[in-house]
């Protein structure tokens, strides 16, 4: 016997604060996840379940906005504030049912990779800051802005031994075994310190 089941999800939105270089509306949103199971009853005392988890997420805003600005609510940012993340987790068990325990055996991997974008110099406030014409600050390349990515990948397994529910003594007994590595690196962009592109990766695995 199979049995399985799934859901999906979608949601999204706009604000009323306008980019006034790109025409979007800010903070604005987009988020999809999906989830699924399926489970296989082999046989009268073992069960294999297989599950996934899946989601996307995408946000714009900012950090922000000049009261009574031109177009107020308004901002003026070569790249808004973004965030971008994609995550999915999996997952394998089997249970197998003896006369005196249960055994279980479960096996999970989860993967995260996330972006991190922002414009350090909004126009229409560094204008009011300076003096300066708010095209000042706006350039096509960003020159002035903060990119991180972040990476993660995690496995992780266990075995299981268990005494049954009406058991006199209830006990467990099992190893389980996690490994996780993560990576993180960026780079941050100025116009106004004459400095050279910025970059640097960091790494570690538990």
């Amino acid at each position: 016997m199979l049995n399985g089941r799934g859901a999906i999800r979608f949601t999204g939105g706009h604000g009323d604060v306008k980019n006034m270089l790109s025409g979007e509306n800010l903070p604005n949103s987009d988020i999809g996840a999906a989830r699924g199971s399926l489970r296989w009853f082999a046989g009268d005392r073992t069960t294999v379940t297989v599950s996934g988890f899946y989601e996307r997420n995408q946000q714009d805003t900012f950090n922000y906005i000049l009261r009574g600005g031109p177009n107020y609510p308004a901002a003026m940012l070569d790249e808004p504030l973004g965030f971008k993340r994609k995550l999915a987790i999996g997952s394998v068990e089997v249970k197998q049912e003896f006369d005196n325990f249960d055994l279980i055996c479960t096996f999970g991997i989860q993967d995260i990779r996330a972006r991190m974008t922002s414009d350090n110099t909004d126009g229409l406030v560094y204008s009011q800051l300076t003096g300066l014409p708010p095209s000042f600050f706006s350039s096509r390349t960003c020159s002035d802005c903060t990119r991180y990515d972040f990476n993660e990948r995690a496995y992780s397994g266990e075995v299981r031994a268990t005494s049954k529910p009406e058991a006199p003594v209830r006990w467990i007994t099992g190893v389980s075994i996690y490994n996780s590595s993560f990576e993180q690196g960026g780079t941050n962009t100025s116009s106004r310190s004459g400095r050279p592109r910025t970059a640097y990766i960091m790494r570690s695995w538990i």
